[in-house]
């Protein structure tokens, strides 16, 4: 069984257990991706734990 969590930057699905990314934010674990994505929520946090919008379907 795998830890999927959500990286918070791009939204892609990570095995924490297994991501050499992740960053120690105000008490909380993050993951990410790539290091690209630990690097541009380390700059600015606040940026990506807001809430989000939810998904809408499309007809198509």
């Amino acid at each position: 069984m795998t830890d999927s969590v959500i990286d918070p930057v791009c939204g892609m699905k990570v095995d924490a257990a297994r991501t050499q990314h992740h960053f120690e934010w105000d008490g909380k674990s993050y993951y990410f991706c790539a290091a690209r994505c630990r690097e541009k929520f380390a700059a600015s946090p606040d940026l990506f734990l807001g809430e989000r919008p939810a998904a809408v379907e499309v007809p198509g």
